[in-house]
């Protein structure tokens, strides 16, 4: 798995004759770096599961899955351990002279470590000891140490110049390596190493086949966790701007024409050089209320091109797939250029009663992507303290709060920093992400589950006795409808339903009001969402944190960046950072839909493959 590293062997001196072998020859051996050769042998080791079960593992971790036992210090106290751990326990004790609070087995998925061991430096954010805390005085109590049972592993390790998770700078190149971690060899941590070092566990040992359970236990005795809310909230790393977020608004919000400005992006597709897919998400903008549709500021960003050439690659043969990538051909710039000049007469000559007034067109000369168009929109064109970003075959379906999300962000904001209107992928976002995590990280989910009292709304307009299958937007189609009606029964099945009814029985609201709830979601969707235009600039896309790239989309890479922060932070701690939420109004129905706009044919052309197709012509719809 690690065959192409060129392994060292590193004295770690003392009075034990031991060595370590790393990735980096010049690795500055960290202070507090103990081992143990040997520590158990072959049939220790065929022991240790005996009287165990290994079927009473849970899964535990966020970005990295890891099946995992626990046994607290009442476990290792009042005896009832099984045989093999009080076994190993007891060892520990005696070679080590230290007493763990706690013992943890954990089993590791194959496909959960990397092929390749990754030396990159910003792999590695993840503290063993998750708190600060001074340890000169009392350096050599606290330890954590680590035993691969049946399969050597390589951690990979790094000191950052600071202790904070997101620091990438290190102290030196001498101060990150790839260990390997010897099967039935115990590694200690203690002093430096404990709390200055980060490390993650990698990849299989060099020699290691993968057909052997990839476990490890894990001996603590840790300081307590001790960051009380307030020092929470002025974290100044990831997001957080204490001078900024600590600061009182005004009671009143402003008018939101004052506040919100309406970002809309586009690219080159196969329906230019017609308006017509911009016009219809256009014509559903009303249902963001009056003053969202006909008085914010609203700006359109035409995405770059580039044209087809002999160095096209051939994965770009594919039209549709090119025009993903912004590689268009002669025919199609000529379609894109005369959209955007149809586009701009479009916006010029709106009136007021429409909601292409007050829109202006913002061009790029080249292609940046979805992700660096926005950039751009941010930091070029925008002025209010929120933007709300809609792609350009995005669809309001219903009614839907735009006003009130705004005012529980503005009264809220140092907690809601986005806020994603729902769609039908996401509708049931609670129930899946409690079937993929586990009961532990749903109860934690749980308790970041807002409802503050601006979403305190009309009730015959949202919530479960809304009128919201009317409202709906399904085209006239009575099997559209129908599905609509089968998901409102899904969802009343669902967990998200019977948390909020249960929450409801215990806080009952006026009979004429509905209470919509903001969920906290671990995946930065680029649908329709009401961001903070500080967080967005300032945060997301601050060049250090490299958490969006040119040419790609927002969601691909900020959303592992939060399963990250949520493994070594915590779910409450790593989400808090991101401050994103979806808005379920607890309906059954979501709030918006797609039109596919790489798809999308105007009315005309298809009125004209129909009148060939009932003709039996054998026109493609491709070429319309």
């Amino acid at each position: 798995m690690t065959a192409s590293i060129d392994w060292n062997t590193i004295d770690l001196g003392g009075e034990t004759d031991t060595s370590i072998t790393v990735s980096n020859g010049s690795l500055v051996v960290p202070k507090g770096l103990e081992k143990i050769d040997n520590f158990i042998t072959e049939e220790d080791a065929s022991d240790l599961l005996s009287g165990f079960d290994r079927q009473s593992f849970t899964w535990a971790g966020f970005e990295q899955r890891r099946k995992v036992t626990r046994f607290k210090e009442e476990d290792l106290n009042g005896g009832g351990l099984p045989s093999g751990i009080e076994n190993l326990v007891q060892k520990f004790i005696q070679q080590t002279g230290r007493k763990p609070t706690e013992v943890a087995v954990e089993e590791y998925p194959k496909n959960q470590l990397h092929k390749l061991l990754n030396t990159d430096k910003a792999t590695v954010s993840t503290f063993e000891a998750s708190t600060k805390f001074n340890y000169q005085e009392e350096k050599n109590d606290y330890f954590m140490a680590i035993l691969p049972i049946y399969a050597s592993a390589v951690e990979y390790i790094n000191r950052p110049k600071i202790r904070k998770p997101d620091c990438w700078d290190l102290y030196s190149e001498q101060h990150c390596s790839g260990i390997l971690l010897e099967k039935r060899c115990l590694y200690v941590k203690t002093d430096e190493y404990l709390f200055e070092w980060r490390s993650r566990i990698s990849t299989l040992g060099p020699d290691e086949r993968g057909d052997q359970p990839i476990l490890f236990v894990k001996f603590y005795f840790l300081p307590p966790e001790n960051l009380s809310e307030t020092e929470q909230l002025e974290d100044s790393i990831f997001g957080y701007r204490p001078s900024e977020d600590l600061l009182d608004r005004p009671d009143k919000m402003p008018p939101i024409e004052d506040i919100l400005t309406v970002i809309v992006t586009t690219s080159p597709i196969k329906s230019n050089p017609s308006t017509e897919l911009l016009e219809r998400v256009f014509d559903t903008f009303p249902n963001g209320g009056d003053s969202f549709a006909y008085k914010c500021r609203k700006i359109i960003v035409c995405d770059g091109c580039r044209q087809r050439d002999a160095k096209t690659t051939k994965k770009h043969n594919n039209f549709k797939q090119a025009m993903r990538n912004g590689i268009v051909n002669d025919d199609q710039y000529e379609n894109y250029t005369q959209f955007k000049q149809n586009l701009s007469k479009l916006c010029e000559s709106a009136q007021q009663d429409s909601a292409f007034w007050n829109t202006s067109v913002e061009e790029l000369d080249t292609r940046h992507g979805y992700g660096f168009a926005l950039r751009h929109a941010l930091q070029e064109c925008v002025s209010t303290p929120y933007v709300i970003v809609i792609q350009h075959d995005r669809t309001f379906m219903r009614p839907t709060p735009i006003e009130a999300t705004l005012r529980a962000m503005w009264h809220n904001h140092h907690r809601i920093k986005y806020v994603g209107m729902s769609m039908r992928s996401n509708l049931l976002y609670r129930d899946q992400f409690g079937s993929k995590y586990g009961r532990s990280y749903m109860e934690a989910m749980k308790t970041c589950i807002l409802r503050p009292p601006e979403l305190q709304v009309d009730g015959t307009a949202y919530g479960p006795e809304g009128a919201n299958l009317d409202n709906m937007d399904y085209g006239g189609q009575p099997r559209l409808r129908q599905n609509l009606e089968a998901l409102v029964e899904t969802y009343r099945s669902s967990m998200c339903h019977a948390d909020h009814q249960e929450w409801l029985a215990s806080n009952p609201i006026p009979s004429a009001k509905a209470q919509l709830s903001l969920t906290p979601t671990f995946f930065w969707y680029d649908n329709v969402h009401i961001c903070e235009t500080a967080h967005y600039r300032d945060f997301v896309f601050h060049p250090p944190y490299k958490m969006v790239v040119r040419g790609g989309f927002v969601e691909d890479k900020l959303s592992p960046v939060i399963k990250k922060a949520v493994e070594r932070m915590g779910l409450v701690q790593g989400h808090a950072r991101f401050g994103c939420y979806l808005l379920d109004d607890h309906s059954g129905m979501f709030f918006t839909g797609h039109l596919d706009g790489g798809s999308y044919i105007t009315k005309d052309k298809r009125m004209v493959f129909q009148q060939r197709s009932s003709t039996g012509s054998s026109m493609s719809e491709d070429k319309l």
